[in-house]
């Protein structure tokens, strides 16, 4: 159909069934295509944007990402942090070690505060064999190892506990006094260690909670106190004796997050006192 309007030309089908619409400006003349209206209706439909259960679904999945996210972001800090203090544990084992084998004998704890151990020593500076510490449980003597820290990654200090004969060791019988210990702490007993007023440390792999002393421990408390104990530590690093701590190999659970390192005399009798090995 073939239509003059205002001196323009317009093309176009019934009026019922198109729509004019502007193409394009060309030597002032207009031209106009026409489109039916099921053709316009079917491409406005395809150029339409979401529906609200397309919405929905993209939203319920967004909601499902971010609460993984939530739930795993923290627990991969978390363990980074415990990685991180398993480091700061192994390096202040080192420098225990590194004293033992220097002194031939074990630091006390620091009991007051100042880094430095807290020890007795009855008068008789340099006989070490009579010695006692004020307290064989306590803060690490970081100043006495030579160390600049005492602090684990949360800021927190460390704890230090020795087995009390360990401090009155000396250079002329050490290795013999290893061997000494090492007979007396032995057990068969499937859960008290050989010297129970002792430093020692209990298991809970298996349900008997063997027990074993250790010749020192050192602690960390972890993020919190987990078992609501109203102390930085958890489990039996915070109960009685204060001689019993968790073992090393307890790892975090509801209600322990405490980090724990070990040593046992036959290590260190291997390490300092046979063929020389240090």
């Amino acid at each position: 159909m073939i239509r003059r309007i205002n001196g323009l030309t317009t093309y176009g089908l019934l009026a019922s069934h198109t729509f004019q619409i502007p193409f394009y400006h060309l030597n002032r003349s207009y031209h106009l295509f026409c489109i039916k209206k099921s053709d316009l209706n079917k491409r406005i439909k395809d150029c339409s944007g979401f529906t609200f259960i397309e919405l929905a679904i993209v939203m319920i999945i967004g909601g499902i990402i971010i609460s993984i996210l939530v739930g795993v972001v923290p627990l991969i800090f978390v363990n980074d942090r415990v990685n991180e203090t398993r480091e700061v544990l192994n390096n202040i084992d080192y420098a225990l070690q590194g004293y033992l084998s220097v002194n031939k004998r074990m630091p006390c704890p620091d009991t007051n505060g100042n880094g430095q151990e807290n020890r007795d020593d009855n008068s008789t500076s340099a006989d070490f064999t009579d010695d006692n510490c004020s307290s064989y449980q306590g803060n690490l003597p970081y100043v006495t190892l030579g160390i600049v820290s005492d602090k684990d990654v949360w800021k927190n200090r460390l704890y230090y506990g020795v087995y009390e004969d360990l401090i009155q060791t000396d250079n002329s019988s050490f290795c013999d006094d290893l061997k000494i210990f090492i007979t007396d702490t032995t057990t068969i007993h499937p859960v008290n260690p050989g010297e129970s007023g002792k430093l020692y440390v209990t298991s809970r792999a298996v349900t008997t909670n063997p027990s074993i002393n250790m010749a020192y421990v050192i602690l960390s408390g972890g993020l919190k106190d987990f078992d609501g104990s109203d102390t930085r530590f958890d489990g039996f690093n915070s109960s009685t004796p204060s001689h019993q701590f968790e073992c090393e190999e307890r790892f975090v659970e509801d209600d322990y997050d405490d980090i724990v390192k070990t040593r046992s005399f036959s290590y260190l009798y291997g390490r300092l006192c046979t063929g020389n090995q240090w």
